[in-house]
């Protein structure tokens, strides 16, 4: 990406070497410190072409939190600075790796190990942010990032404490109530409802990034079923809908596992981990128990590539994603918060009572329109086999499955006397067909149902 200020030295010291992420408010540069032997670091700008008059101040107050916390799984500043045209500039590690959502993007999901290690990682970060009064708001998979310590092992630090909230300072927080503020896949029941944010409202986030990195989707998308009266609403009113109403579907995962990520996902937040702290000691314990057989990821690890470099404050790397895929219509390209137009606003008041109020009908299970489903014909020889999707039985072969196709899953094969089958179903092909041949096993056993959640050992 072409740049005029690509090369220059800014502050008499840090030399711009190329563009790595650019958003509404700021753009991101790769680095040399050339006091210091060009040590690569990540340079912020403030870009001063916003229309928001308030980005300025949110700059300002990023860097004022970030400033504060030195956990190795928060990005850490090492300078700040004025340009000659008073633009803002502010100094960080470069990081080398990925997002956790491009991560994702390339694994579909991680195993339940390594996927707790990271959580347990992005909670140590929210345990010192917590500390210091701030809420951050906007957790999501593009604002973790994943790298390695010089040791070898794998961490996840957090990104972007752009709409951070300093509980400390009343005069801090520049939003206003007719905005919706964070990224609606990822926004807890009181956000939708208007109740306030709290530390806990980072841990339902928590928990929605746990569930997505554990099966390779959030918990709930536009694209769900609701109800009849929310059916025409725009995207994140239907995703707040369900975060209210809806409770997610239980994963096919350890079961002591399973109960630390559904207390995460509490609607009421009083029913939730009291702080990160806590969730950290519960992961814990649970990694030193036997647990169930880790789901597969389909790459080989390491997943994180040196030359996947990404900046340090939550820009993605250029050509991913800026905002989380929910189509929503907003002026901003940052996905940081969502301004609700002038019609919005008028019906608002509505919303929120209808997020409220108890539907006359419950929701259906996720579904897709007829648009956005694909087909999947499954064959085995020999034929019988149960075809399953977590707990969720979907036939015997020939079975015909249909799946979003934004989605993907992950399906187990079996049929008694024979070895199982495992594949993930993803693409967009309309139609699209399977055959596997089962292995007898000699004696052949009798095979067990596979397990679902309530059935795993606790």
């Amino acid at each position: 990406m072409s740049d005029a200020l690509i090369g220059s030295i800014i502050g008499n010291r840090y030399r711009l070497m190329q563009v790595v992420g650019q958003g509404g408010m700021g753009i991101v540069y790769r680095a040399e410190d050339v006091r210091l032997a060009e040590r690569p670091c990540a340079v912020k700008l403030l870009m001063g072409t916003s229309m928001d008059p308030d980005e300025g101040q949110r700059f300002e107050r990023e860097l004022s939190i970030i400033a504060r916390l030195r956990s190795q799984h928060v990005v850490q500043v090492l300078d700040t600075g004025v340009l000659p045209d008073n633009r803002r500039f502010i100094v960080m590690e470069l990081l080398e790796g990925s997002s956790l959502q491009a991560l994702l993007k390339q694994a579909g999901h991680l195993d339940a190990r390594r996927a707790v290690k990271l959580i347990k990682g992005v909670l140590a970060g929210l345990t010192e942010a917590h500390e210091f009064g701030i809420i951050h708001r906007d957790l999501k998979p593009a604002n973790v990032f994943v790298t390695r310590a010089r040791t070898g092992e794998e961490i996840a630090k957090v990104l972007d404490f752009g709409i951070a909230k300093d509980t400390r300072d009343v005069d801090a927080d520049l939003t206003h109530a007719s905005m919706l503020i964070g990224t609606p896949k990822y926004m807890a029941p009181e956000q939708f409802l208007k109740h306030g944010a709290s530390t806990r409202t980072d841990l339902y986030a928590v928990g929605l990034l746990m569930y997505q990195t554990l099966c390779g989707r959030p918990p709930f998308v536009p694209q769900d079923e609701v109800a009849d009266n929310i059916k025409m609403m725009p995207d994140e009113f239907r995703v707040g809908w369900l975060h209210v109403h809806q409770p997610p579907a239980p994963l096919d995962i350890d079961q002591q596992l399973w109960r630390i990520l559904d207390r995460l996902l509490a609607k009421d937040p009083a029913d939730r981990f009291a702080d990160a702290g806590e969730v950290i000691a519960a992961l814990s314990r649970w990694e030193g128990m036997p647990s169930a057989p880790a789901l597969p990821t389909t790459v080989d690890e390491p997943l994180v590539s040196p030359s996947q470099i990404s900046s340090t404050t939550g820009f993605p790397v250029m050509g991913e994603s800026m905002s989380a895929p929910i189509h929503i219509a907003s002026p901003r390209r940052t996905g940081l918060w969502v301004a609700l137009s002038v019609a919005s606003l008028a019906i608002i008041g509505g919303v929120v009572w209808m997020l409220q109020a108890n539907p006359d009908t419950p929701a259906k299970p996720p579904a897709a329109t007829r648009a956005n489903v694909c087909v999947h014909n499954i064959d085995t020889q020999p034929a019988g086999a149960q075809v399953m999707f977590g707990v969720k039985a979907l036939g015997q072969t020939p079975a015909r499955v249909e799946r979003p196709c934004h989605e993907q899953w992950l399906i187990d094969i079996s049929l008694t006397g024979h070895a199982g089958q495992r594949f993930t179903l993803k693409g967009k092909n309309a139609e699209s067909k399977h055959s596997f041949t089962l292995t007898s096993t000699a004696p052949a056993p009798v095979s067990a149902a596979p397990k679902t959640a309530a059935e795993a050992p606790k």
